[in-house]
């Protein structure tokens, strides 16, 4: 059963809570170390996650990157970015596999503003894992965009 947290102004609690999944040592040891005022690191409080099979919103910049690069550094199977933009996430892909070596990343074209290419993207996601461990809904459509 899942543990909730409340934020109330410490957004890294809930940050720590989702990678506490990926983790082989208790569930939210870095939670406990954020409350606690120890910190979380990733380097070393997600343990390795090989045969773990990732997709990802929103994974082609800014924050939604640097979670795909720190999973990357973890031996997952596979990282899937859906993301609108070929360009910005061939960069994005280019540049964790500059700095990981042979992570599995594949970007699947979706904007989440339309329905028939999230239908698209999952279809073209069933058609590469009839599995996913991890699904990180990062992106999401803003008001007037």
């Amino acid at each position: 059963m899942a543990e909730h947290h409340s934020t109330s102004g410490q957004s890294g609690i809930l940050y720590a809570s989702c990678w506490a999944g990926l983790t082989s040592r208790p569930q939210y040891h870095g939670a406990s170390k954020l409350i606690s005022g120890g910190g979380f690191d990733p380097e070393t409080d997600i343990g390795d996650i090989p045969g773990k099979v990732i997709a990802i919103t929103g994974g082609d910049g800014g924050t939604g990157k640097e979670i795909v690069l720190q999973l990357a550094k973890h031996s997952p199977e596979h990282i899937y970015l859906l993301a609108r933009s070929d360009r910005t996430t061939s960069a994005a892909i280019s540049e964790i596999q500059s700095i990981v070596l042979s992570p599995r990343l594949t970007h699947i074209s979706c904007d989440l503003a339309s329905l028939a290419s999230v239908s698209q993207a999952a279809s073209s996601l069933r058609s590469h894992t009839s599995l996913i461990h991890v699904l990180i809904n990062h992106a999401g459509v803003m008001a007037g965009a």
